[in-house]
């Protein structure tokens, strides 16, 4: 009986781990929980907009000649923006509109660094 336990256990043990073998989501990407529909604020909607429009901004930089010479700020501008839309998404307003401030002043820098005009950063600080 001892013997028979033994090998046993170890199988039940290797099934039971199994389903350990999910991948972790890339990096900024998030995983399965953004998959369900929260319903949201109508102050999320405006943050929504509003982060919309920087995207925008960001994606208008990434096209540009300047960001062959773009510094750390890109990157941590992109994850800055998909830390908001969960935030967002999840309900943490207050803490989404600080760190849209902060996505702000990165793409002021961008915008800057490209020599583009800023009108539109206001206007999207504006919606």
């Amino acid at each position: 009986m001892r013997v028979f336990f033994r090998p046993t256990l170890g199988v039940v043990a290797l099934l039971s781990l199994a389903g350990c073998t999910e991948d972790w989501p890339s990096y900024g990407h998030g995983g399965i929980a953004e998959l369900r529909p929260i319903p949201l604020k109508p102050e999320a909607a405006a943050l929504n907009l509003q982060l919309s429009c920087f995207k925008g901004l960001i994606d208008r930089y990434k096209a540009s000649d300047a960001a062959a010479y773009s510094n750390a700020t890109l990157p941590r501008a992109e994850t800055l923006s998909a830390r908001i839309s969960r935030e967002i998404a999840g309900g943490l307003l207050p803490d989404a509109r600080y760190d849209m401030e902060t996505l702000k002043v990165m793409v002021v820098d961008l915008t800057d660094a490209a020599e583009m005009p800023t009108d539109k950063v206001d206007q999207c600080a504006a919606s």
